[in-house]
């Protein structure tokens, strides 16, 4: 990899050079530009032996082995197939090195596992917590469905529509939604009102029917709840 390359290049120990001249002469010697149009009459040519040849206006080691070591930090998008590729040279290099090797220990002793081991469990623990998760998922449709039969044979008749007041505690808020929208439209015509405690807070939700907004208005009613609930 990139990282791997750089600190080949590093262990040989290449003479580095810099030499001004023409831009159209240093382009002749084969240097390589990447700013386009932005250099000026005179520029500077950096050579690392036969490794490489470009202009750059930067400083420079006389050697690449005074460079010691190179980590790569992180790499980000600067445009449409370009990206930036930002290091650590030197002591910060090294410096990065123990930092990822101490967080590897630490990880590892919270697995209670060897360094070498470590991927291998955390692979294991997130394949164990998207099953707990998707089991979670089965559980939770279950009760909900279980939740929509209570409701909806607790439902009442008033005048032409259905009416549901009920409670589903534990339930986020929305699930609550997504629960209160399912009993209203397997009953049809209705107004559903739910009310239910989940990690200390309470949520209440209503739906309505659009044939019966105008006799039943959501948001006035949850108006009516809201200061009874606190």
């Amino acid at each position: 990899d990139i990282e791997d390359e750089v600190n080949g290049v590093i262990r040989a120990n290449l003479e580095v050079g810099c030499q001004e001249m023409p831009y159209k002469d240093a382009l002749a010697s084969g240097a390589l530009a990447f700013f386009g149009e932005k250099y000026g009459d005179t520029v500077r040519v950096v050579r690392m032996g036969d490794y490489s040849v470009e202009l750059c206006g930067g400083t420079h080691v006389a050697r690449t082995g005074d460079i010691g070591l190179l980590t790569l930090a992180g790499q980000t998008a600067v445009a449409a197939g370009t990206r930036r590729v930002e290091a650590r040279s030197g002591r910060g290099a090294l410096a990065s090195r123990r930092e990822r090797a101490s967080l590897l220990a630490e990880v590892a002793g919270l697995l209670g596992s060897a360094e070498g081991e470590t991927p291998e469990r955390v692979a294991k623990l997130v394949e164990r917590i998207g099953k707990l998760e998707r089991e979670a998922d089965k559980a939770s449709q279950v009760r909900s469905g279980d939740l929509v039969g209570g409701l909806l044979a607790a439902a009442r008749e008033l005048g032409d529509a259905k009416v549901v007041v009920g409670r589903a505690d534990g339930v986020e808020g929305k699930a609550m939604r997504a629960l209160s929208d399912s009993v209203r439209d397997r009953l049809g015509s209705s107004v559903v009102v739910l009310a239910g405690e989940n990690k200390g807070s309470v949520a209440v939700v209503v739906a309505v029917t659009k044939d019966q907004t105008e006799r039943f208005n959501a948001g006035h009613i949850l108006g009516e709840l809201v200061p009874l609930v606190g």
